[in-house]
């Protein structure tokens, strides 16, 4: 930690000062996971037209290295502590960025900067049975487990066989703002942790 922080101390306040110290490490990285996460999904919402709870339920944290994969947006394992906050690599189905059917195919705008792509004789259909690889995220767009609905395209002149269409994933935008939501994390538990260590020290 790069800043010096000068803080006065009782003699009576010096008793376990080592709990008094994790104590103050513990909620500090909570509220950096919590803080950090808000603004890698305020990144994310500028560039993706996509819900920013969208966003956000695609973001989950683990502790003691339990689970792993995806990626890892936020990595506090490195102070002893074990936490990690990671994107899952999954890409999106259209539907997901609102693609809107009209005559000639179906209109998305992925991005929210440009204009939105046509997709020409590609449909909105719905299909029975859920797909073995169907998130819980994915299942939010789809009306349940059982009905999948989605924008596809045919293959061939035949009805069938049929092909839906998907996109960017989140963790491929993410892994572009990586840089910037790192150096968001260290300067907010920096600032969290000094805080949270003087609240400690003067009870």
């Amino acid at each position: 930690m790069s800043n010096l922080i000068n803080i006065t101390i009782e003699a009576k306040n010096l008793d376990n000062i080592a709990e008094k110290m994790t104590r103050a490490e513990h909620r500090a990285v909570k509220k950096t996971l919590a803080q950090t996460r808000t603004f890698w999904v305020k990144n994310i919402h500028k560039e993706l037209n996509l819900p920013a709870n969208t966003i956000k339920k695609a973001t989950y944290t683990t502790a003691g290295g339990n689970r792993s994969g995806g990626l890892v947006v936020i990595d506090s394992s490195k102070a002893g502590l074990g936490v990690k906050s990671h994107a899952k690599k999954r890409s999106l189905p259209l539907t997901a960025f609102g693609a809107v059917q009209n005559a000639r195919g179906v209109r998305v705008k992925i991005k929210r900067k440009g204009a939105p792509r046509l997709i020409k004789s590609a449909f909105y259909a719905g299909v029975l049975g859920g797909r073995p690889d169907q998130t819980n995220r994915e299942r939010q767009f789809s009306g349940g487990n059982g009905y999948h609905r989605g924008v596809f395209i045919r293959l061939s002149k035949e009805r069938y066989p049929i092909k839906e269409l998907r996109s960017t994933s989140i963790e491929d935008v993410g892994a572009d703002n990586l840089q910037a939501t790192q150096a968001f994390a260290d300067k907010t538990f920096e600032r969290l942790y000094f805080s949270q260590l003087k609240y400690e020290l003067s009870k």
